[in-house]
């Protein structure tokens, strides 16, 4: 029997298509999807849901323009899935493409929803589809920041990249400005964007770092032999070496006590130097200074130029002043860990012990 000769309520009627619910079923597909980077699914499911929407419209459907957001929802999910995965391939050109069309698709379904008259706001489902669409036109924005950024960093000019980042963490951070809600969706929608900005602004903290240790080229040291550097206190230099040897079975160098082999004093240092990967200087009351009427002691020449040269080459870490109470040290030497004894070096046996173990000397 033709379908338009069935008398409505016949057993044998066709029941009238749920279209929304369709959709629905849609929507949770193409989520699916896009946590899965399923690609292939996210295509198939917007092909889907024009095909529903089609259908619907060449039936009269009443609430063509509800049919319409659903659908724009749906094609910017499957959008979502493509940027990220463009943007993992560094197809940085198709991603901002993606990212334009989420923008675009989120403000048209916005835009549509304002204007739908008869149905109310607090319909199953009207107000998480408007919530969720409010999210994804500011991460829309927000993505395509980051991606600009990425597409910098590929060039290497990180103090640029380090400025795009926390430009695309500003704009993901605009989703503590919306409306906030207690659906499930909603909320992981919040907690992606603002995890997001969390993670570009330690990445830009990253390479500031990596930016500034740049800088410095400090050189990796070699070994694990100890450099004692020291001026007038020979017998504070040996027991320091006693020390090493004894509690840390740690082998050290002391200069003045290796044969010079006929090189000059700074060939003979560079020459047993190199071979050293952490230095310690004693810092001695040897020299008397006199500058405006202030009378002062500090370390000699020799020692400040041999630890200048250890600081130079393995940088600050690699470096350990052991002063003597009463002694002065130029303010250029600041950053460097300082141990202050009095007579014996055996004083500050546990905090030498902490510092070498941070240098990774001893377990």
């Amino acid at each position: 029997m033709p379908d338009e000769l069935i008398p409505a309520g016949s057993p044998d009627a066709v029941p009238e298509r749920d279209y929304i619910s369709e959709m629905n079923v849609v929507i949770a597909a193409v989520s699916m999807a896009t946590q899965l980077s399923d690609l292939r699914a996210a295509e198939n499911s917007v092909r889907k849901a024009r095909g529903i929407f089609t259908a619907a419209e060449k039936n009269g459907f009443d609430l063509l323009d509800f049919l319409r957001i659903l659908k724009l929802m749906i094609q910017v999910l499957a959008n979502y899935a493509q940027m990220n995965a463009f943007q993992l391939e560094a197809r940085f050109a198709e991603a901002l493409a993606e990212g334009e069309h989420i923008t675009k698709e989120s403000a048209e379904a916005l835009e549509i929803f304002r204007d739908i008259t008869g149905i109310e706001e607090d319909a199953p489902g009207m107000s998480l589809i408007r919530q969720a669409l409010e999210y994804f036109n500011t991460i829309g924005p927000a993505s395509i920041a980051y991606i600009k950024a990425e597409q910098v960093g590929f060039t290497g000019r990180l103090d640029e990249y380090r400025t795009a980042l926390i430009n695309a963490s500003e704009l993901f951070r605009k989703v503590e400005l919306l409306e906030d809600s207690e659906d499930p969706t909603v909320l992981q929608l919040y907690s992606y964007a603002t995890n997001m900005a969390d993670r570009l602004v330690n990445r830009a903290r990253y390479f500031e770092y990596i930016q500034r240790e740049k800088t410095n080229q400090y050189i990796n040291p070699q070994g694990k032999k100890v450099f004692i550097i020291h001026g007038h206190l020979d017998e504070a230099a040996i027991s320091l070496q006693i020390l090493l040897k004894k509690e840390f079975a740690l082998e050290s160098v002391i200069l003045k006590n290796e044969a010079s082999s006929g090189d000059s004093v700074i060939e003979k240092f560079e020459s047993f130097a190199r071979d050293c990967g952490y230095a310690v200087a004693i810092i001695s009351s040897d020299d008397l200074v006199k500058k405006d009427n202030e009378k002062y002691f500090q370390a000699r020449p020799n020692v400040l130029f041999e630890l200048g040269w250890f600081y130079g080459r393995y940088g600050r870490t690699r470096v350990c002043l052991l002063k003597q109470e009463g002694t002065q040290i130029p303010s250029d030497l600041g950053g460097i860990i300082s141990l202050e004894f009095d007579k014996k070096i055996s004083e500050i046996f546990i905090d030498l012990r902490t510092e070498l173990k941070a240098a990774g000397l001893i377990s």
